[in-house]
Formats: C-alpha cells, structure tokens, sequence
C-alpha cells in the first residue's frame, strides 16, 4: 500500500507499521524527526526527479512510503467490550469514495468509536486516499472487512448491541434515543444512502434534522455530527 504525505507517514510508524522504502522527489525535504525514524529503521530511501516522481506517482506531497497491506482485525476482535464505558462501532455499508470514508474514520477515532466495520461489497478499499484523508488515524483504529452485513448485525444484537440506522426519512433524531448501551451506527452509499434491507434490521432510524432546502449532507460530514452527539449524550 502506498501513502503519502508527512503527518500520515508519521503516524504508520507510530502504529508500528512495517515500511518497506521511502521515494521522495529531489526537489522535497524530508523533516528531521522524520529522517531519524526512517534512518533507525534501516529503510531505504529513494530519491527521483520532480518531474520523474509526479509522472509516476501523480502526486503533490513528494514523498511516500510503501507499506505492506493493511491489516484488518477479526469481528470477534472488533466487537469486544472495552473494559469500562460502552462500546460505539461504525459500519459502512457501500461507501465508495475513499475521501469519505478516511474522514469517517478519523472521527470515529476523534469521537472515541471502539472501531468500523466495512462491506467488501461496493465499499472502497483502503489506499493512499483513505488513509490521506484520515490524516493517519487510520493505523489508530480497528477495521473489520464484512462480507455479510444482515449477519453482522444479528452478530452485534446477540452480544447487546442496539443498531441505529440512518435514513432522511426518519422520525426522530439521535438525542431521543438511549445511548446508555453499545451502540452500532449504519452509514450508508454517498447516492441510495443504508439498503432498505439493512434499515429493517435496525432498532431505531434517525436523520439529523436540517434546513428543508437542504435535502441531505455529505455522508462524512452527517457521521460527524452523530458521532460527536452520540459522544456528548453519553452519560
């Protein structure tokens, strides 16, 4: 796997991430903190020519790393009760643009969710993108991959999960709900939102309530909000 950028190289070594060689361009400069973790690491690193580089990275930062491929976590690892305080887990049903979901993920990581769990169906692969936009919280996080997510979700409520889903057409919003107890959270596709399938599994709907000339928001930016309201009604 390939990522690029300063902080997100950062924090794979913090994760203790295993990178196989560093490529920055000529015209870059690697900061100092980061040039002694490279080096006491013995990884190699290779230099290119501006114009060299942007041809085959097409790439602005002007400097990667080559990682080896994520390591998602067992569902039986994702959904283990922390020791003290509930549970809070992210399930992304087809979500498909890594933006999205990176900066889903670095709220979950900012609003104290436990972990996410992706569909391998429609949902995007972690890359460079995603963990770009996670600004390097993603190596600090639990990710699952789920075939199944109707099964998943049976999974959750036998070990006393509550599901919520979320649809624009709600009744009600995250405040009027318990949140006392674990608590998955579905978002879902940037266009048809969770599958209709998945919603009828869920113990409560909620949609956040806006502006009606607005007729949504970005599906990062809504997980945003019900994260950190999800956080701030936790008793």
């Amino acid at each position: 796997m390939i990522i690029s950028g300063v902080h997100p190289i950062q924090e794979a070594f913090k994760a203790g991430k295993t990178v196989a060689k560093i490529i920055v361009s000529e015209d870059k400069n690697i900061p100092e903190s980061l040039y002694r973790e490279i080096r006491s690491q013995k990884i190699p690193i290779y230099k290119l020519a501006p114009d060299v580089f942007k041809q085959k990275y097409m790439n602005e930062t002007g400097l990667i790393a080559i990682l080896e491929d994520i390591q998602y976590c067992e569902i039986d690892d994702l959904l283990m009760h922390p020791a003290n305080g509930f549970s809070r887990i992210l399930l992304i049903d087809e979500i498909e643009d890594p933006q999205n979901v990176g900066a889903m993920i670095r709220s979950s990581v900012g609003f104290n969710f436990n972990g996410v769990a992706l569909t391998t169906r429609r949902t995007v692969t972690i890359g460079d993108g995603t963990v770009r936009s996670s600004a390097g919280t993603l190596f600090m996080q639990k990710i699952a991959r789920v075939g199944n997510l109707s099964q998943m979700i049976d999974n959750m409520r036998d070990r006393g999960f509550w599901m919520i889903g979320t649809s624009i057409d709600a009744k009600m919003d995250v405040s009027q709900i318990d949140l006392n107890r674990h608590i998955g959270l579905i978002m879902g596709n940037e266009e048809k939102g969770v599958r209709q399938k998945i919603l009828e599994k869920c113990d409560y709907l909620v949609k956040i309530p806006i502006d009606p000339s607005i007729n949504s928001l970005n599906v990062s930016v809504a997980y945003g909000i019900l994260a950190y309201e999800i956080k701030r009604l936790t008793k």
